[in-house]
């Protein structure tokens, strides 16, 4: 009987051990294109850097196939489980639900990853990054996890093969840090990116303003959005200015008196038509703003005063109102018609064709920009904020890949000529090159909160910072659009009928921003995720909320420059990060005092830990409401 518990024993510790070697191969379900499903089993193979590798080679799969499904045999789970399965922003989802099916068609960073009783993976696409949906799902309480690719939607079908690698992940590696921090590895190893802390040796520019506060002027000027029987106009409405070139100086002016120095400004709205107005036209510049000659005494007098002032710049759109419009450059999509999306001031809003602007116009256009004076960094609109768009139009076709390659182009030349680009949001193909970028997604920590509020069923159970293990200390960034704005959206009410479109400082406000638990929750995040802040429509009547973002900015601002390497929640409501230089913050949401080596963090406070000893802290709300 002895001799029987050992061999069962043995052989549990076997069957262990094999599970806990990883991915070994994959379910691959096809839909031919007469509708019939096939179905196998492929074997991964063991690379040089112990990953195991799924390939599918292009010319398996049949030309006209409608769609082509991937399932790890361990991204599989049972309700009641222990862990998760996570996608690439950090959203991440525990083995709780009976039934549920969730597709993500839009992916950040190509990684995706599973802890499971199993094992725990991080799987990197290697190939066709943008060309994939990222899927789970749950029948009967039986998760899985697995990459859709919808073969109809690649331009002229597949054109590479489908590479996917698995990386297990054990001891201290073996949750969502450790996926982070090995895609991370593998794009440094690769030299596709360089630390911040090594990128300012050779970048003056960057390195001026890599500590700085961002802040967005107030838009200059706006069109009025048109009725839904007018979307395609010609001849545009006059412009309704906000603020003009002189009165962007009133602003500078009362940042320089409040003696608040390392910012970044950005200018939008600056070009004819304004802010989404006459894309993609940029001159003439508007008369009413102060022409041509005013914008290059506001440019001057930014610099006079310390200030890197940034255009903002939009590559990505156009409407029929502009001078320039020409269907020739527009997206076409598979059937032939115009990709078009919302309607803005300028109409009904199509997106342009890279493949077929970069060389037509987008490149002289950041040359005349520049001509201008600007000798801040340049900021593209949009820009990193959505995957590749494809365009079928047979005179300048182009698939992800190929517009990718475009946008990384656009972007080396915007860098050359001004020394630093700004863009929007995290999705990675651009993030060789950019420096900052205002917040990471839309898919904010909020936003999964919301559901609950209403009484529906979260989406997902949680964001988990992965893409600032990721890239922290490599792209400045904000967490997400609730991180943004932080302290002026709940003090002032914006109305462009009154007060010529600025915030109104009558509006009632608190006596300290810091009472109010939903923004100090707020910018506690910020220092939860190691964000940068950033602040949107900057008047004279804001400049004062602006100091109060910098001034708690500053204690942990040197923290831009080191990797992220750890997050955990360590206590209910308390959060634990960790850096490459020692260095932990403590963010306490709770109510209560939290002890942490020999130091009290307050309630609704953080503190700052170096490498065992207190640094820094910030002091708690008088007003501790829940």
């Amino acid at each position: 009987m002895r001799d029987l518990k050992i061999l069962c024993a043995a052989t549990l510790t076997a069957l262990s051990a094999t599970l806990a070697f990883g991915v070994d191969s994959a379910n691959v379900i096809l839909k031919n294109s007469d509708g019939k499903i096939s179905r196998r089993s492929v074997k991964l193979e063991k690379t040089d850097d112990n990953a195991m590798r799924l390939r599918i080679a292009k010319s398996e799969v049949p030309k006209g196939a409608l769609w082509l499904e991937i399932y790890p045999d361990t991204a599989t789970a049972t309700k009641g489980d222990p862990g998760y399965f996570i996608f690439s922003r950090g959203e991440y989802i525990n083995f709780t639900r009976e039934n549920f099916s969730m597709v993500r068609p839009k992916n950040l960073m190509p990684i995706f990853g599973a802890k499971t009783p199993h094992e725990t993976f991080v799987g990197i696409v290697k190939t066709l990054h943008n060309e994939y949906a990222l899927c789970a799902s749950a029948k009967d309480g039986k998760h899985k996890m697995y990459l859709k690719y919808g073969l109809r939607s690649i331009v002229g079908g597949l054109y590479d093969d489908i590479v996917v690698d698995f990386y297990t992940l054990t001891g201290d590696d073996a949750d969502y840090c450790g996926m982070g921090r090995k895609y991370r590895q593998l794009r440094l190893k690769s030299g596709e990116i360089k630390p911040i802390r090594e990128r300012i040796k050779t970048n003056k520019l960057l390195e001026k303003t890599w500590g700085n506060v961002v802040a967005r002027l107030s838009v200059c000027a706006t069109m009025p959005t048109p009725k839904k029987d007018n979307v395609y106009f010609k001849n545009p409405p006059p412009i309704r200015v906000i603020a003009s070139f002189e009165r962007q100086k009133e602003t500078i002016d009362a940042l320089s008196r409040a003696g608040i120095k390392d910012v970044t400004l950005v200018l939008p709205g600056w070009q004819r038509g304004g802010v989404n107005g006459c894309c993609p036209d940029i001159f003439p510049i508007p008369e009413e703003l102060g022409g041509e000659a005013g914008l290059k005494s506001l440019i001057a007098y930014a610099k006079a005063k310390g200030y890197p002032l940034a255009p903002n710049a939009d590559h990505t759109c156009a409407y029929h109102c502009a001078k320039m419009w020409d269907e020739d450059y527009i997206i076409k999509k598979a059937n032939g018609s115009l990709l078009k999306m919302g309607v803005f001031g300028g109409g009904r809003m199509h997106y342009i064709c890279l493949k077929r602007s970069w060389p037509l116009f987008i490149k002289e256009q950041i040359k005349r920009t520049k001509d201008l004076g600007f000798e801040g960094p340049y900021y593209i609109d949009v820009f990193s904020a959505r995957p590749p768009d494809p365009c079928f139009d047979p005179n300048h076709m182009a698939n992800r890949k190929e517009i990718a390659a475009v946008q990384d182009e656009i972007i080396s030349y915007a860098q050359e000529l001004f020394g630093s680009v700004l863009s929007e949001a995290g999705f990675d193909h651009c993030l060789q090159k950019v420096d900052f970028i205002n917040y990471t997604s839309g898919i904010d920590y909020f936003q999964y909160e919301l559901p609950k509020e209403r009484g529906l069923p979260p989406q997902f159970d949680g964001i988990y910072p992965l893409w600032e293990i990721v890239y922290h200390g490599i792209v400045l960034a904000t967490p997400g659009r609730t991180t943004q704005n932080n302290v002026i959206e709940c003090f002032f009410t914006k109305d462009i009928n009154k007060n010529d479109g600025a915030y109104d400082p009558r509006a009632p406000q608190p006596k300290d921003w810091l009472e109010s638990p939903k923004l100090r929750n707020r910018m506690l995040r910020l220092v939860e995720w190691g964000g940068r802040p950033i602040i949107y429509d900057l008047t004279t009547s804001t400049v004062a909320e602006l100091g109060k973002m910098y001034e708690f900015y500053q204690p942990y601002k040197h923290l831009q420059l080191e990797f992220m390497d750890t997050h955990r929640e360590i206590s209910k409501g308390v959060f634990l990060t960790g850096y490459s230089d020692g260095s932990q913050t403590i963010v306490n949401y709770t109510d209560k005092d939290f002890e942490y080596k020999g130091g009290k963090v307050p309630p609704q406070s953080y503190r700052l830990f170096g490498p065992g000893k207190l640094q820094a802290k910030v002091p708690s709300p008088k007003n501790r409401q829940s």
